[in-house]
């Protein structure tokens, strides 16, 4: 497994995607250290010929990264609802750019560009609950 540091200092309105939490910031700094941690491999228990429930294990972990106030990597499967993307990143810089610029209706969100592909996870309950 490789560790990576991240160091993302809160530049206020201009911090963009990656806007860490006030609980997050070094004491008297105006930045927070994140680590990525990428688990990667067959689960335990698929190599055991068991069921494995990915969409109920990665909504775990995606929970629990918002809860800490940590962030999801875009190069793994979100099975994040908008909503819930909305909430672990800071979209009001890109919200707005978007209006700035006029392009609210024509160009995609940034979850539509990175949301489950269709026919990989259903995430009708989660969105409607």
């Amino acid at each position: 497994k490789k560790r990576f540091p991240l160091r993302i200092y809160d530049r206020k309105e201009l911090s963009g995607f990656l806007n860490p939490h006030s609980k997050n910031i070094e004491p008297g700094k105006n930045w927070g250290i994140w680590v990525d941690i990428g688990a990667y491999g067959t689960p335990r228990l698929v190599k055991q010929g068991k069921k494995w429930d990915a969409k109920k294990v990665i909504r775990e972990m995606e929970d629990w990264t918002r809860e800490i106030g940590g962030f999801q990597a875009f190069y793994t499967d979100l099975f994040q609802t908008k909503k819930e993307f909305r909430d672990m990143f800071d979209h009001s810089l890109s919200d707005k750019c978007r209006e700035r610029f006029g392009v609210t209706t024509f160009l995609p969100e940034i979850y539509d560009k990175v949301k489950p592909e269709a026919g990989l996870i259903d995430l009708t309950a989660e969105v409607e609950a």
